[in-house]
């Protein structure tokens, strides 16, 4: 089975990049070993993910939240907008 970086970013309900927000995978049809990822200054993530489709989620300490789906392309920036209350999402 190869697994492939997927490259991402969080953003805030503006847009702007979110640093220190914690990524994971909420379902996947493939194994996926790393538990959480944390964004870096950019708001950027990686991920190494075998080819499926994933259900990505992403929360900071604050409380904001919000999830994606992806098939886990490798070309594919895999983008997650965060909503700070369900007005937001």
């Amino acid at each position: 089975m190869a697994w492939t970086p997927r490259n991402g970013i969080v953003v805030d309900a503006g847009g702007r990049p979110v640093r220190g927000a914690l990524v994971s995978v909420a379902w996947g049809t493939g194994p996926t070993p790393e538990v959480a990822v944390e964004t870096d200054e950019e708001g950027r993530f990686r991920l190494h993910l075998p080819e499926g489709r994933y259900r990505l989620a992403a929360h900071t300490a604050g409380g904001a939240a919000g999830e994606t789906e992806t098939r886990g392309e490798a070309e594919e920036e895999i983008r997650i907008r965060l909503a700070s209350s369900p007005e937001d999402a």
